[in-house]
């Protein structure tokens, strides 16, 4: 492996994994987990290459490996780094692990660090709550390509944190990788999903624990393509998902396209589910939905959306969630759960570069999609997204809260209310008035980093802040955004 058969700029996890390796001493065992294609393997080989020469670099899934000779490869090299690339491949892996983990303890008097990387996203992150769980590991999330990794392979910016002139319309042009490398784009097709089985399917007969099993079973994955739009418009109940009804959201003369269709206005959120409703509706399809949705939050693909209007009310429980994905068979028991909760993909990626497919089947061009009320949709999918992947949790969650206050007056919608880091953002791609921005009407006594988005507009009121959204999803991406002043509200 030479230097020049490796791209010269990084994916931002590099840096962050050489904090991890060069300052973290709460861990020893970094877990990387992403799906296909997102530059892992580059990502560990590029550690190697351009930073701790000295590592042992072992990709299992090119051959089958016996610990013994895992053991061999790393010990007899002088080195205080192991990368094992597509651990789950490993026969056993789980009970491997555990063996590795301890060896990092200082076993053999030698203590180093492990990174471990794979491709069933599900199965790194269930490794995490079985032998690695109980903080003998962190877990680092590599999603597709974010916006600022965007703006820095595309030339946009020259490095990760000079990102105070990005422009509107770069965040615009990132929804549909204009202008990228085609070998860093995912295209999310037919083929890039049918290999998620055999990736699945490797790793499930590796395991040796049933926790670690994930279901998936072919046509799962075709069948998710088809749901995943109904997002793009609002947070919907199960029914409306599987029962879309043309209109509400993003009406758009068609007509005016040059498009014949029988009704002249449509939503376009709900032209792509439509095409979703053959395929999914029916109550013999509820296993397949509750195995999909299982499936795409234990690879962080999605995060569970709570929608708060009662602050006394009790939210369910990820593993009360997860149970009835697991074990559904009737309408019934998806439709309850979904009165209180939402599913969000949480790229917007999935959409621009798979929605736009299934839009195409009706002659209607991605760029319809810059602008108007789904461009907003898309923006606060990427920003509550990005906040949720840095969560430390296993299954992904973020809340939209709509109270009311003590005399029982709403006090109006927050989209993103982060208790971990005590954050209210409040989004939108045109500038509210600040006196008519909702996040100051909550928890006005307590200290709390209060984001308003705009457009270009940027500046601090001593309590709040206005960051213009192209700006403010660098920050998400780089965690500057839970640097920022937390304040308080006086009446």
């Amino acid at each position: 492996m030479t230097t020049e058969a490796l791209p010269k700029k990084e994916r931002l996890l590099a840096s962050q994994l050489c904090d991890f390796l060069d300052n973290n001493k709460e861990f020893s065992v970094a877990l990387v987990a992403g799906i296909r294609k997102t530059g892992k393997s580059t990502i560990l080989k590029q550690l190697k290459e351009f930073y701790y020469p000295d590592a042992v670099y072992i990709d299992l899934s090119l051959k089958k490996y016996s610990y013994e000779e895992l053991e061999e490869l790393f010990f007899d090299n002088p080195t205080e780094l192991l990368l094992l690339d597509e651990i789950s491949y490993l026969k056993d892996y789980e009970q491997y692990s555990q063996l590795i983990y301890n060896l990092t303890a200082g076993e053999h008097n030698r203590k180093f660090k492990v990174i471990m990387t794979g491709s069933s996203a599900a199965h790194i992150v269930k490794l995490r709550s079985t032998k690695l769980g109980g903080g003998r590991a962190k877990l680092f999330r590599l999603p597709p390509i974010m916006f600022i990794e965007y703006l820095y392979f595309t030339g946009r910016i020259s490095s990760y944190s000079e990102y105070n002139n990005v422009q509107p319309e770069d965040f615009e042009d990132y929804l549909f990788l204009k202008d990228l490398d085609d070998n860093l784009c995912i295209h999310f097709n037919g083929d890039y999903f049918n290999s998620f089985y055999d990736e699945v399917e490797i790793s499930n007969n590796a395991s040796c624990m049933s926790h670690s099993h994930v279901s998936l079973e072919k046509g799962d994955l075709t069948n998710m393509a088809n749901l995943l739009a109904y997002k793009l418009s609002e947070a919907k109940n199960y029914m409306d998902t599987i029962q879309p009804e043309v209109g509400g959201q993003e009406h758009i003369h068609l007509s005016n396209l040059g498009i014949k269709i029988k009704k002249g206005l449509v939503d376009l959120s709900d032209t792509i589910v439509a095409d979703s409703k053959a395929v999914m509706a029916g109550a013999n399809n509820i296993p397949a939905i509750g195995r999909i949705l299982d499936y795409i939050l234990y690879s962080g693909i999605a995060h569970v959306e709570h929608f708060r209007t009662d602050s006394n009310a009790e939210l369910k429980s990820i593993g009360h969630i997860l149970n009835v994905l697991k074990n559904c068979q009737n309408e019934k028991d998806m439709k309850d759960l979904f009165r209180e909760i939402s599913i969000c993909m949480n790229s917007p990626l999935f959409y621009t570069r798979l929605g736009s497919e299934i839009m195409e089947k009706k002659d209607i061009t991605p760029d319809t999609l810059r602008k108007g009320m789904l461009f907003g949709k898309m923006l606060e999918l990427y920003v509550r997204g990005g906040i949720a992947m840095q969560s430390r949790s296993t299954i992904l969650t973020s809340e939209k809260l709509n109270l009311d206050d003590s005399r029982g007056h709403e006090l109006g919608e927050v989209d993103i209310w982060n208790q971990d880091h005590m954050l209210l953002c409040e989004l939108g791609t045109d500038s509210k008035k600040d006196e008519q921005l909702n996040l100051r009407k909550y928890f006005k006594e307590n200290a709390i980093i209060r984001i308003g988005s705009s457009r270009t507009k940027e500046y601090f009121t001593e309590e709040h802040h206005r960051i213009p959204y192209a700006k403010l999803c660098c920050m998400v991406d780089t965690g500057d955004i839970f640097k920022l002043e937390a304040t308080m509200i006086e009446d």
